[in-house]
């Protein structure tokens, strides 16, 4: 639906900020909805039969997420971070035409899975996690 609102009112469907029917900063009501929908949709194929006791989809074989999951708010700070840098050094740069834009997004999606199984191996006290488990640790 969101891309078709784009074609039909000819305006970016994307974008960081600006005029686009998804913007991430500050989050358009599209944006949150698409990105919910999504996480909610995933979350419930993934789950599989887990709800009424039974196997999750694919069982352990999706099991090498597990480190992410347990580093999400660290890695959601972090990738605000590299992004910012990146906009910083791209400023004034003609924009990624669509397919390497994709490529781009997936490739820095897909580099946090193994950051954080390496993480968990060497440094799991080093997160944001850790030092919100110690302040609810002191209570």
């Amino acid at each position: 639906m969101t891309l078709a609102l784009s074609v039909i009112e000819e305006i970016d469907w994307a974008n960081t900020s600006g005029e686009a029917v998804l913007t991430f900063f500050p989050a358009s009501m599209p944006f949150l909805i698409v990105s919910g929908t999504m996480v909610a949709l995933s979350l419930r194929i993934l789950e599989g039969d887990e709800e009424t006791g039974g196997e999750p989809f694919m069982r352990d074989r999706l099991s090498f997420l597990e480190p992410a999951g347990r580093l999400s708010l660290t890695i959601y700070v972090a990738h605000f971070a590299i992004l910012g840098a990146v906009a910083l050094m791209m400023e004034g740069e003609p924009r990624l035409a669509l397919v390497p834009a994709f490529f781009v997004t997936i490739l820095h999606t897909l580099a946090w899975i193994p950051l954080a199984v390496v993480h968990e191996r060497t440094i799991p006290w080093f997160s944001l996690e850790g030092i919100l488990r110690l302040g609810q640790s002191s209570r």
